[in-house]
């Protein structure tokens, strides 16, 4: 007997080690937060910065540091075409206590990620929903499982660390719970395309 997996989708979790760069990007987000008014999208009782100009230094600093991982996410679809990656925005996110991010994607862009500047216990759980919406309302899926695995889940829960960098497709619905610690939860969004060079 074989169970097939139909489909699958993924995301990738990598913890990024440059210490001296996540303290500056740090710094800039306060820094934003303090000379920059909030906007509201997802964010609720928390500080969203506008879109960072994507070639200051430092911003140009985490690209390069973040560039492999993102390479061995988007060539684990075993794509056969050269490409070259277009990020599309980026912007900061400042979550202090009881602050949370409601449900949404990220439209026009083929991947998001998000880099976690200071994440302490507690501060809130990165929750991707399952896509498909129709296993929301087949009574199968409500009742309990005794683990977690492929196909029995309706979203997963990814609790980082500081300097953890997640990628995962833009269609994917998701949100960030409250934050319950007494620290802020500090990091970074943006959203890339990956676009066809030569075949």
């Amino acid at each position: 007997m074989q169970l097939v997996t139909l489909f699958s989708t993924a995301a990738q979790l990598t913890a990024l080690k440059n210490k001296a760069l996540n303290k500056k990007l740090e710094n800039f987000a306060y820094d934003l937060q303090k000379t920059t008014p909030t906007q509201t999208i997802s964010n609720q009782e928390g500080f969203q910065s506008k879109g960072v100009d994507l070639t200051t230094p430092l911003i140009k600093s985490l690209f390069d540091l973040c560039l492999p991982s993102i390479r061995k996410y988007v060539d684990a679809y075993d794509v056969d075409y050269t490409y070259s990656i277009n990020v599309h925005n980026l912007w900061f996110n400042i979550n202090p206590t009881h602050a949370y991010n409601t449900q949404h994607i990220h439209g026009g862009s083929d991947f998001s990620a998000v880099y976690y500047i200071k994440a302490p216990a507690k501060s809130g759980s990165l929750v991707l929903v399952n896509p498909d919406p129709s296993k929301e309302f087949v009574r199968f899926f409500t009742h309990p499982f005794k683990t977690w695995n492929k196909i029995n889940h309706l979203s997963y829960r990814l609790d980082p660390n500081d300097r953890d960098f997640i990628i995962f497709p833009s269609h994917i619905p998701h949100y960030v719970s409250h934050n319950k610690s007494k620290e802020n939860r500090i990091s970074l969004s943006f959203n890339l395309s990956i676009e066809k060079t030569s075949s």
